[in-house]
């Protein structure tokens, strides 16, 4: 019974989040982002909440059922909240990820949500957010030499050229792709990882994989 109370509230409150989006109300949408995190874990209220209502607008704008207004102002407040937590991220002593989406991409969103949870296993993060180009992710990563880098790919093809250059950064630090663009096919040919799931599944696949037992190409499991 409780368990079906807490469902009907979380419903209640995404539900809230979505009509106040679409309806360009920024107080409301505010007060429902708070309304969730004082009622659930960030990793809950990323999951089943904020990555899904983004790529849920993304697909309705691409299907031409709500406006390019409605998931511009549902993008930038949700990811400027998103970002405003991610504050201080690269501080601390533990493990340290490079991450970036790709070029052309809509918003940071999933890369950001990605970063957050693994900042709540102990990592420390440093985001280039919307590369321009793939040649700052590689040069970011030489002085900073990370455990880690992700890319994450929503809608981008990379060029030839990008391929070569993830491919060739491949050989020096780990690397793995993320994102609804990524596939295991494609890791196989960059000779790296791919973080299956959504991002914070990605996140704990990570934490779970840090020793490189996953070969470059191999979908990391992913459970949400």
């Amino acid at each position: 019974m409780a368990a079906s109370r807490g469902a009907s509230e979380f419903g209640r409150l995404c539900a809230g989040l979505r009509a106040a989006c679409l309806s360009f109300d920024a107080a409301g949408t505010h007060r429902a982002v708070d309304e969730l995190l004082a009622t659930l874990s960030l990793d809950a209220v990323l999951a089943d909440c904020i990555v899904p209502f983004i790529n849920e607008f993304d697909d309705r704008l691409d299907r031409g059922e709500i406006s390019l207004a409605q998931q511009q102002f549902s993008a930038r407040l949700l990811e400027g909240r998103l970002l405003a937590m991610a504050s201080g991220w690269e501080l601390g002593s533990g493990p340290l990820v490079l991450i970036a989406r790709g070029p052309a991409e809509r918003h940071v969103i999933g890369i950001t949500a990605f970063g957050l949870a693994l900042r709540n296993r102990g990592w420390r993060v440093v985001s280039l957010g919307a590369a321009a180009r793939v040649t700052a992710l590689a040069e970011v990563a030489a002085a900073l030499s990370p455990d880690m880098v992700v890319l994450s790919l929503g809608k981008t093809r990379l060029s030839k050229s990008d391929q070569g250059i993830v491919r060739a950064l491949g050989g020096h630090v780990p690397v793995a792709i993320a994102g609804r663009a990524a596939n295991p096919a494609l890791a196989a040919a960059l000779g790296v990882r791919h973080l299956a799931g959504g991002p914070v599944s990605a996140a704990s696949d990570v934490v779970a994989n840090r020793d490189g037992a996953v070969h470059p190409g191999r979908s990391l499991a992913a459970s949400a």
